[in-house]
């Protein structure tokens, strides 16, 4: 069972079996319900427990960890910008596309310094632990990145990353700016919608955490972005569509369901 508090201690509770409410000891009072496809929606009102995390969930520092668990060691990082970021030069200028040679700038790791995106990081290659050095005796994770100094590393290929937390903090992140989310999984095209935000409350685990309602449903009239493959990969997209909470229930002919971390 779960609970959706949406605001002011309210929310809705969503039970398989309109008894198993009663197997868990908890502070709230239950103002109607109704079933929806097999679901028991309860109304509940004055949620009593008491939410306790951060609003913010993005880490701001990392902790990354090569295959062989050996600390990869950093003196400073920056931010990538988001995806399609050049598709915003000519926004920056009122002359004559003066900014347009940006497009074309290399990237330049600073010296023991990491470039961080959502989903992967740029290092150069000197600055990977002592056991990553010999490409003779790894696995090939690595993947080249132009000059063949800086390397790209995708975060499923590192140790130390809680995924799920990447994958909600990217989301939580986009869906500020941006209403649907379009992604490609085993050649369908699928469109994300973007409810709104909510604590969430797992109950028989008795566990709160941040989530997100969405909705998701294929469309293959959508457009997808080959592109896109360069800023997540198929590790990411997969986990993104198997980590949905679904729920047996439409909204605008959307399923829904939660995306927590």
């Amino acid at each position: 069972m779960i609970i959706e508090i949406v605001k002011n201690n309210e929310g809705f509770l969503y039970a398989e079996e309109k008894n198993q409410i009663f197997k868990y000891e908890h502070d709230y009072q239950i103002s109607s319900y109704e079933l929806v496809n097999n679901i028991f929606v309860y109304t509940i009102k004055n949620f009593k427990n008491k939410i306790f995390h951060s609003e913010n969930s993005k880490l701001e520092k990392f902790d990354f960890k090569c295959k062989h668990f050996n600390k990869i060691e950093y003196s400073s990082y920056n931010l990538l910008p988001s995806e399609d970021w050049h598709e915003l030069i000519d926004c920056w200028s009122c002359h004559n596309n003066e900014f347009a040679s940006v497009k074309d700038l290399k990237i330049k790791v600073r010296p023991k310094g990491l470039l961080i995106s959502s989903f992967f990081l740029f290092i150069n290659k000197s600055d990977l632990p002592e056991c990553c050095q010999d490409h003779n005796n790894s696995e090939s994770f690595i993947q080249d990145f132009k000059s063949n100094k800086t390397i790209k590393l995708w975060f499923n290929e590192l140790e130390n990353v809680d995924h799920k937390k990447v994958i909600f903090d990217y989301l939580f992140t986009y869906f500020k700016y941006n209403n649907i989310f379009i992604f490609k999984y085993k050649d369908k095209i699928y469109e994300m919608k973007f409810f709104y935000t909510l604590d969430f409350f797992i109950i028989n685990k008795n566990q709160y955490t941040k989530s997100m309602k969405i909705g998701i449903r294929e469309n293959p009239n959508l457009y997808f972005k080959p592109k896109n493959n360069e800023f997540i990969n198929d590790f990411y997209i997969e986990m993104i569509y198997n980590e949905i909470l679904y729920l047996d229930i439409e909204i605008l002919n959307y399923k829904t369901g939660f995306i927590f971390c």
